[in-house]
């Protein structure tokens, strides 16, 4: 078990223990110590998901979203990786990437329906975890003990326990719209749901026509929601840049912001709470905020990015970016955040 899992588990055992001293005064000492033990073995020895996914839920308050407006210059050099690192042949169709905690990324390919984990600061895989069904996987998200995966066909599936030798993993049907081709899968730490992207029709629905859909896995209920929780219009790439040029912010868009857009991976920064979302077809990079305001569109440079499928950040922040090899080795590249003043 690591050391920051026990600290959680310690730290969760503490907030019982004014009610388990209390009993001293009704049943004794004796008494009131054995059910701290036990307590604590239960705390300590459980694998499983339990009940509720409300630990998943980020406690802390959410750092406002940096206004792009007071940024000269885009945070991420994506021309000069600060990391990066070839991949195994097998993982050539890396499609899902997530930060684990204390260095770890996890990878997961189209159709083994295996979970790979790298030590970044070594670049060897330390763990490995089956899904047990193959198929279309095209994203994966790690959120306290739970690993959440993606399947093409809208498909959720939730591995408890992962870091055990004998996982539970369960699914759950989304019923989304075939037509979707759901190819991202995002986590929000600030409400413990899920981020789906719909890479073809966001369905039908007002204003849906020629946008592209990002729906909401909620954890608790396993349901997703009827309507989308943002859409984006390519369309509109153009004024967004428009405005950008005239606040001087020219860096955070293309020379051409094409209005092409098929959404091929999703993560949620850890401190702004901006969306990212990468494009692989065309090769870009588009960030939103949460009340759908379109800050950037980012193009990726088609040498060293054949086809991006994989997007995830460390909890500082910095970006992770997996790219499919195209017949060759697959790769990831690591660019640090240029932090803005005050956060």
């Amino acid at each position: 078990m690591r050391s920051t899992e026990i600290r959680k588990r310690l730290a969760s055992a503490s907030n019982v223990r004014i009610r388990i001293l209390q009993a001293v005064a009704v049943t004794g000492l004796r008494t009131a110590t054995s059910v701290f033990g036990i307590y604590l073995i239960l705390i300590f020895f459980s694998g499983g998901c339990g009940n509720s996914e409300e630990s998943q839920k980020d406690s802390k308050p959410q750092e406002t979203a940096i206004d792009s407006g007071l940024i000269p210059e885009f945070p991420y050099r994506l021309k000069k990786p600060d990391w990066k690192l070839k991949l195994p042949g097998y993982m050539q169709e890396i499609s899902g990437l997530t930060y684990a905690g204390e260095n770890l990324l996890g990878c997961i390919g189209d159709e083994l329906g295996l979970i790979d984990f790298i030590d970044v600061s070594t670049g060897k895989i330390v763990r490995q975890v089956e899904i047990g069904e193959h198929g279309d996987f095209e994203g994966i998200e790690v959120a306290g003990n739970r690993i959440w995966a993606l399947r093409s066909d809208g498909k959720i599936f939730r591995i408890c326990g992962y870091e055990s030798d004998n996982p539970d993993v369960s699914s759950f049907a989304t019923e989304m719209d075939p037509d979707c081709n759901a190819e991202g899968l995002g986590f929000d730490a600030g409400s413990g749901n899920l981020l789906i992207t719909c890479k073809g029709d966001p369905g039908k629905g007002k204003n849906r026509k020629g946008k592209k859909a990002i729906f909401l896995f909620d954890t608790l209920t396993k349901r997703i929601s009827a309507e989308p929780f943002l859409l984006i219009d390519p369309d509109k790439f153009q004024t967004f840049r428009n405005n950008a040029i005239s606040g001087g912010r020219l860096d955070f868009f293309d020379e051409e912001a094409v209005n092409e857009f098929n959404p091929s991976a999703i993560a949620v920064h850890p401190v702004t709470t901006e969306i990212y979302i990468l494009s692989a077809n065309e090769r870009r990079l588009v960030v939103v905020s949460k009340g759908g305001e379109i800050l950037a569109v980012k193009k990726l440079d088609p040498d060293h990015f054949i086809q991006p499928e994989g997007i995830a950040f460390d909890n500082a922040g910095n970006l992770f970016i997996a790219s499919e090899g195209g017949g060759k080795e697959g790769e990831i590249r690591r660019f640090d955040w240029a932090r803005p003043a005050g956060k």
